[in-house]
């Protein structure tokens, strides 16, 4: 019997494939070469790269980083994806159980006997008894190392989701708190244009009085003024939405938050340096495509497992158990067994065998879109695509800002008085939104896509923020 029992130990195999990870052919040439990289910027490639975990402190705005700490705390977003790892890791520890013995029992009973007669005396006796069993399930197949093994991918995966949700909250508070920064500036510049554009509606009217003007200007200018004054319930109802929506990723009740009343108003902003190109490792990098990653090995564990199914389960048995009477206490009587036992589920009608075509179409499902193979593939494509694009638009888009300067300058310059046009500062107040000279800026085309960029530690925020600044 124990030469019986360690032949099955020593013969025990492992069913199902071994994940490897899927080839792309273009991911392990993809890295910054000079022709991609400014090579100024090539020494700040390597440096920021460990910077990327709080990305926000690149914008040295106290205020962001107070409100993306809490919010990385209190989201319950964030709250319930660290209730999935402790979910996960204790299915890694139930899992873990399953190559030890399954079945380890201990019983025992204190009975009360009696029996009553009509022809004869009555009897009555106490009978105990105690016993122990045990079961163990070999793991002959595989089956429980490969369940042990989807587990603890599936562990894995809860934490990349946790890092992803972390990542989407930091950025998501990050784009509110640009966005009521932007939409302040935007307010005040409404309020400054209304203000000049009321004192230019003024001069008109004098002007109009005294003959030097046409009705046609004043309507003009009072139409701008007009017009300027209607952005500015628009402005203060998209600045009570954006408080509102940062005040529930913070967990808060909706509402103007005391925090930004606080400090200077400013957008934040960081240097270009921080805007630089990545390597292969973003993806690699991404809590996302670790996730999927991960979540893709779990399934191919479980094909293993569904596999395992289609042979016997072996299992040694034993058992051991003392029992006596009342009647004689010292008459007791030991039972024990021992020995191996085998369940075989032989017709079973192909339930089995489509069970393992389910796990492996289930499998083959995350590697197509939208799961880990898109992630690595076309979606990264678009990723590689657009971050070199951006480069090459640097320097035009320099341009672009120097060309603004120009324009603007050109219109702060006066007018002679008989040219028929309003006067300088109603040219001035001419958009009732941004200030004067932003009209010659040409709207620069986004840099990425989001889906690609933001997991990428918030640098596609960084390009935003600067950019809306310099709106």
């Amino acid at each position: 019997m124990a030469a019986v029992s360690g032949f099955m130990l020593t013969a025990c195999t492992t069913l199902g494939p071994d994940f490897t990870r899927p080839e792309v052919p273009w991911l392990e040439e993809w890295a910054a070469r000079p022709q991609d990289l400014p090579a100024a910027q090539e020494p700040a490639a390597v440096a920021q790269r460990a910077e990327t975990e709080q990305w926000w402190r690149n914008f040295g705005d106290a205020v962001l980083e107070q409100l993306i700490g809490e919010a990385q705390r209190l989201n319950p977003g964030v709250r319930t994806a660290g209730a999935r790892i402790l979910e996960a890791r204790a299915q890694l520890g139930i899992a873990g159980s399953t190559l030890y013995p399954q079945s380890q029992q201990v019983s025992g009973e204190l009975l009360q006997v009696g029996q009553q007669r009509s022809e004869g005396p009555d009897t009555d006796f106490t009978r105990y008894g105690a016993g122990f069993a045990i079961a163990w399930e070999l793991d002959f197949w595989g089956r429980f190392r490969r369940g042990i093994e989807a587990a603890d991918y599936n562990y894995l995966a809860s934490i990349a989701r946790y890092d992803d949700v972390q990542v989407l909250v930091a950025a998501q508070v990050a784009s509110l708190y640009t966005t009521i920064r932007t939409v302040e500036l935007r307010l005040q510049i409404a309020e400054e244009n209304a203000a000049l554009q009321k004192r230019s509606l003024e001069i008109t009217e004098h002007l109009f009085r005294s003959g030097n003007d046409s009705e046609l200007d004043v309507q003009q200018a009072k139409a701008l003024y007009l017009g300027t004054l209607a952005t500015i319930p628009e402005l203060e109802a998209a600045l009570r939405q954006a408080h509102n929506a940062l005040g529930v990723l913070l967990g808060r009740a909706p509402g103007l938050l005391p925090e930004l009343g606080a400090g200077a108003r400013r957008i934040p902003r960081a240097s270009l340096e921080v805007i630089v190109d990545v390597p292969a490792e973003l993806l690699r990098r991404r809590p996302d495509v670790r996730a999927a990653e991960m979540q893709l090995a779990a399934q191919s564990a479980l094909i293993g497992v569904s596999e395992a199914e289609l042979y016997p389960s072996i299992a040694l048995l034993g058992s051991v158990g003392l029992s006596s009477t009342s009647r004689d206490w010292s008459a007791r009587t030991l039972d024990w067994g021992v020995g191996p036992g085998l369940v075989w589920n032989v017709f079973d009608h192909g339930l089995l065998r489509n069970q393992v075509l389910v796990e492996d179409a289930r499998f083959q499902q995350l590697r197509a879109v939208p799961g880990y193979g898109s992630a690595r593939g076309p979606r990264g494509g678009r990723c590689r695509g657009r971050l070199r694009a951006q480069h090459r638009a640097d320097p035009a888009a320099r341009a672009v800002r120097a060309g603004g300067a120009a324009l603007a300058a050109d219109r702060y310059h006066p007018v002679p008085r008989g040219a028929g046009r309003l006067p300088a500062r109603a040219r001035l107040a001419e958009d009732p939104v941004q200030p004067a000279g932003a009209a010659g800026r040409q709207p620069r085309q986004r840099d990425a896509e989001p889906d690609c960029t933001l997991h990428g530690h918030g640098r596609w925020l960084a390009g935003r923020a600067g950019h809306t600044a310099a709106r």
